[in-house]
């Protein structure tokens, strides 16, 4: 008889929550069926299993599976028996291995769910039992259980007849007593404490949700493991929530949650979870709560900006909303790195920046838009955009929710408190790690593309050395100056805005079934070609960024190539103008070289001379002197130099190897013992300081 046959159309309960195994259900896009993927291999292994046997309840209230001769009891050894079952029938009906064990034991406890939904056994079916030696223990015969039936009586109880209560232990509405041979019994809470669940992310990082009854109500909350083990932690962070522990109960709670939790290890439900957007460790892309994993640990002010990841709308409403950028170079650059974000991990390239900068107020946050409508609400006063005037840590905890592979927005650097705010932060991105955390989770961590914008560029924030390299700077009005520019400006928003978090869901179906046909080295390939190619007749600084604007070219191609974008990629020629032309913004090191010399131009009367013993208001800060020939060199004290630049904003460290480079220094002959080789020592005053020597030629235009 088959399950439809003993329970009236009652079928197992399909498990959509249990992500743990790739043959799984919980791996399926929801919309896998409509897609055409097949069920998985714990469905077949399932539909094998009630296929063949019969699920039944007992009148003494456990549930079991039979055949005709065979009795499948739900208990350790019985569940190994159908496990072993279930691949003797695969592996007459499949040609394919078996799934994997951890697979087989959630397949088992869905057959079990199943088998409680069965009516009670008729006399038959019990005599059936008994004829096989079957007959209820004394605790079946009286009804106990250790007290389990009393909670579930309770109203919401959240285990049901399959949760087993271990022995020693009895459990009652106050309490939870530890029965012991040697004495009375032993209080360890002043309510019942369940584990009702376990949530595991694919780095193998677990919480425990506990259940309790607290003033008539049963309350649930999820901790991290290692609070879980602790029993005074534990009592630090649910206490004030009605937890029936209490700090001298710690031990003893410590080890009534690991015996009940290993006394229901295949009943207790296993949940894989994310602890941010994106690529998780076993290959799945997370693209928004949910989808497919639920994510867990985010901070609690972070929530409406995962909220924010959605869709809405249509792909179709988006495409014909960015269709516009096709005309527009700097709005498609938003769009592009959208897609571009995912990109990063395969391709090895770390996280960086994109700004729009500059005075025009027609299209730069409207262009970054584009670029976070690929996956989430892109509403200028919505939660997913971020200002630039957030606090350190928000900025840290919205990059760890962007994750791997899902690009953010931080508007208008103008609101930061500070320029080196900016200059911090755009130097904490490129490193794809926040400072150590104390807590559940660990460090902040992302792989991302931060898009931003502001009144000004965004190097000119840089004072970190590197930063330039990580940052492609886009100047302009995104959408133009013609009597379009406007009209095309508000279609744009006005499409992204209303149709969004389509595109990179769509993207990223296309982009795994290319990885899965041809693996990533057509992309690293594509990839190290168009990066070659934006460093031809490239400045050194644009030599160094071209693995990013090749990852957003490789993007734009995809995008297109995918049907995702309606139009195609730029031709080669735009990307260079875009990135390759030479921007003198670029050399840092030459802009703070400006610095100094109008600092030395303002600050003349505070260069030594002889004859001069008095010194000036502030002191010195050099003197002008002749080196090796150079008879209108100035040296300059370093740390004068330091705080010139400092005033500036930008980092004597930063730009000092561009110094060096460019020959704006006089240095030690090669082989010198003299140490730093770029410092030189001259006589200001009474004193012979270390100086900076700056070569005369760099002054011969100034008056």
């Amino acid at each position: 008889m088959s399950t439809r046959d003993h329970n009236g159309d009652q079928q197992p309960h399909n498990r959509t929550d249990d992500s743990s195994d790739p043959d799984s259900t919980g791996h399926q896009d929801p919309s896998a069926d409509a897609k055409g993927r097949g069920p998985t291999k714990h469905d077949r292994a399932l539909a094998l299993l009630t296929e063949h046997l019969q699920l039944r309840l007992s009148e003494y209230g456990w549930p079991y599976a039979r055949d005709q001769d065979r009795l499948f009891r739900f208990t350790q050894a019985g569940r190994s028996e159908l496990c072993a079952e279930a691949r003797h029938l695969w592996r007459n009906a499949y040609q394919d291995p078996p799934p994997p064990d951890r697979t087989l034991r959630q397949v088992v406890a869905d057959l079990q769910r199943a088998a409680r939904d069965a009516d009670v056994d008729d006399a038959a079916a019990t005599g059936w039992l008994r004829e096989r030696g079957v007959e209820p223990s004394p605790e079946e015969a009286t009804g106990q259980n250790r007290g389990l039936a009393a909670l579930q009586e309770l109203p919401g109880c959240p285990v049901d007849d399959g949760y087993v209560i271990p022995d020693p232990y009895t459990i009652a509405v106050d309490a939870i007593w530890r029965w012991r041979i040697d004495g009375p019994p032993e209080r360890v809470a002043w309510g019942p404490v369940l584990v009702t669940r376990v949530y595991a992310d694919p780095d193998g990082e677990e919480l425990v949700e506990l259940a309790w009854w607290h003033r008539h109500h049963w309350r649930t909350a999820t901790t991290a493991r290692a609070v879980a083990k602790s029993g005074r932690m534990l009592v630090r962070e649910l206490g004030g929530r009605g937890l029936p522990f209490t700090e001298a109960d710690a031990k003893s709670a410590e080890r009534w949650l690991a015996a009940v939790e290993t006394a229901n290890t295949d009943t207790i439900q296993e949940v894989t979870i994310a602890r941010a957007l994106g690529w998780q460790a076993d290959g799945t892309f997370v693209t928004a709560n949910g989808q497919p994993y639920q994510i867990h640990g985010i901070e609690p002010q972070i929530l409406p900006a995962l909220a924010a990841h959605r869709e809405h709308g249509s792909l179709t409403g988006w495409q014909n909303a960015v269709q516009s950028a096709q005309r527009y170079p700097l709005a498609a650059m938003g769009v592009y790195a959208g897609f571009a974000a995912p990109l990063l991990q395969i391709l090895g390239v770390s996280s960086f920046t994109l700004n729009w900068g500059g005075n025009s107020t027609r299209g730069k946050t409207t262009a970054a838009q584009g670029g976070l409508s690929v996956w989430a609400d892109p509403d200028e006063n919505g939660p997913a955009i971020t200002s630039w005037s957030a606090t350190k840590t928000a900025h840290q905890a919205r990059l760890a929710l962007a994750g791997n592979g899902i690009p953010l927005l931080f508007d208008d650097t103008q609101t930061a408190g500070k320029p080196e705010n900016v200059s911090d932060m755009l130097y904490q991105v490129t490193q794809n790690q926040g400072k150590g955390r104390m807590g559940e989770w660990r460090t902040y961590r992302w792989r991302t593309i931060l898009l931003s914008t502001g009144e000004r560029s965004a190097l000119s924030f840089a004072t970190h050395q590197g930063i330039s390299a990580r940052v492609l700077d886009l100047a302009g009005a995104p959408f133009g100056h013609s009597d379009q520019s406007g009209a095309d400006a508000e279609t744009f928003r006005n499409g992204v805005t209303a149709n969004y978090g389509m595109a990179g869901p769509a993207f990223i179906d296309k982009l795994r079934d290319h990885l899965a046909r041809h693996g990533p080295d057509k992309l690293t390939a594509r990839h190290a070609e168009l990066t070659d190619l934006h460093r031809q007749d490239a400045t050194s600084i644009a030599r160094r960024r071209a693995p990013l604007v090749a990852v957003i070219r490789l993007a734009s191609e995809l995008a297109h190539h995918f049907g995702v974008v309606p139009f195609p990629t730029f031709p080669d020629a735009t990307w260079r103008q875009l990135f390759v032309a030479d921007d003198p913004r670029d050399n840092r090191a030459q802009l703070a070289l400006e610095v100094i010399k109008e600092y030395i131009a303002s600050h003349t009367d505070r260069l030594y001379e002889s004859g001069r013993f008095t010194a000036p208001p502030g002191g010195w800060i050099g003197v002008r002197t002749e080196h090796d020939g150079d008879k209108n060199a100035i040296a300059l004290m370093p740390q004068k130099v330091r705080e010139a630049l400092d005033r500036a904003g930008y980092e004597l460290d930063a730009v000092l190897p561009g110094w060096r480079e460019d020959k704006a220094l006089h240095e030690h002959p090669p082989g010198s013992k003299q140490r730093p080789i770029y410092q030189i020592a001259r006589r200001i005053g009474g004193s012979k300081p270390r100086c900076f020597v700056f070569r005369g030629e760099l002054f011969s235009d100034d008056d």
